[in-house]
């Protein structure tokens, strides 16, 4: 294992950081704290060739791999977050959205929708969460029934991102009565689809496009069921097992960028005589930061490196995305600290941070079910290297 990006992952973050410099920061400045999606971030996204590094060459994208690769998307989504917090959630919705077409879409699918997203001119959703249905997704009750040519949606989503902006929605639905996950299958909606409708739009903690939709006698083409009947939920936890890597990555990315604040702000304020930094407990207090930043990342790129190598990581993200928001929502806190009474004013940097590090301790999982995910595997011995045991017990 190296630890070190190699040449192409160290231009990949110089070119990112250009690009926000030049172009992604102004367009974030100008647009502010709006609860809605900046279409001018999304073509600006499109113009910089990012969309294209999760799409096929054959649909237009940069990706070989057939798919997202997990290295290359951390590092996209940390540079981002530590620079332009609306950057990296445009570009990372969008990518969410659209994976499952990547995994699972026949090739008309991918001709329709993939070049779009590439471009930055088509912007998805996924649409699995429902009002009763959030961390126990099994439970979900939109239904999907076939009559003749067409499948009928009735049902309700919530707290859906792009909700109200995307061109078109990835929804999971119950096909069957079939106990447990064998029941759901995946569909592709577009916005336009009679019998669709954004129910309202939500205003959460920190800015952002996301809403509650509904299907009421949605009809739509037999051919877009997206993949296998029956296998939705399947590729509901494929798109999350190599997107939960990456929320731990953005995560990252808001750490760093809360640390790199308050250690800049601690050495330039002035109290009793000098710096902030001339105290033991300031000092301190940037040492933790640091070194749980430091070993939240380590985290966070050992899962994105065994996805890389064809491995399943639902134990690795479980781990990565659990640490890495607590050590984001601990790093802001402290930061949010050291700038005292100015790092509570509304437009300050770090106090957008602070709640920023919020919202993906919950989505994509929860922080108490990424507990149980990393427990119930370590005591039915699916994490435990046995042989290694005998030499403690």
């Amino acid at each position: 294992m190296d630890f070190n990006f190699n040449e192409k992952q160290q231009e990949l973050v110089s070119y990112i950081e250009k690009w926000v410099k030049d172009v992604f920061a102004p367009i974030a400045e100008e647009f502010g704290e709006q609860d809605a999606l900046c279409l001018d971030m999304v073509y600006a996204l499109g113009e910089s060739g990012l969309m294209k590094t999760m799409i096929p060459p054959e649909f237009g994208g940069t990706n070989d791999d057939n798919g997202t690769h997990a290295t290359e998307l951390c590092i996209i989504r940390e540079t981002l977050a530590r620079l332009c917090p609306l950057a990296e959630s445009t570009y990372s919705v969008t990518g969410l959205g659209s994976y499952p077409v990547i995994l699972a879409g026949s090739e008309a699918q991918k001709n329709k929708y993939l070049s779009g997203v590439a471009t930055g001119k088509t912007v998805f959703a996924f649409a699995l969460t429902e009002p009763n249905a959030g961390s126990d997704a099994l439970r979900l009750s939109t239904q999907a029934r076939l009559e003749g040519d067409e499948w009928v949606l009735n049902g309700r989503k919530i707290f859906i991102s792009n909700a109200g902006y995307a061109d078109a929605y990835t929804v999971f639905a119950k096909t069957d009565d079939a106990p447990g996950s064998r029941g759901i299958s995946a569909f592709l909606v577009d916005a336009d689809t009679p019998g669709f409708e954004v129910v309202r739009k939500l205003s959460m903690i920190a800015p952002h496009p996301i809403g509650e939709i509904s299907f009421s006698n949605c009809r739509i083409p037999k051919e877009n069921l997206l993949g296998e009947r029956g296998r939705g939920f399947k590729y509901a936890m494929q798109t999350l097992d190599v997107f939960r890597s990456s929320v731990a990555a953005q995560l990252i990315g808001f750490a760093q960028a809360a640390l790199d604040k308050a250690a800049a702000y601690a050495k330039t304020r002035q109290a009793f005589g000098g710096p902030l930094t001339q105290f033991q407990s300031i000092q301190h207090k940037l040492a933790d930061m640091y070194m749980e930043v430091e070993s939240a990342r380590n985290l966070v790129y050992y899962a994105a490196w065994r996805k890389d190598l064809g491995n399943r990581v639902t134990k690795e993200a479980a781990i990565a995305k659990l640490y890495a928001s607590q050590v984001a929502q601990r790093v802001a806190y402290e930061g949010q600290q050291i700038f005292g009474g100015y790092g509570m004013i509304k437009g300050n940097p770090i106090e957008l941070l602070y709640r920023e590090v919020r919202p993906p301790a919950i989505y994509e999982g929860t922080t108490e079910i990424q507990h149980m995910i990393i427990g119930r595997g370590m005591l039915s011995g699916d994490f435990i290297d046995e042989e290694a045991t005998k030499v403690f017990w």
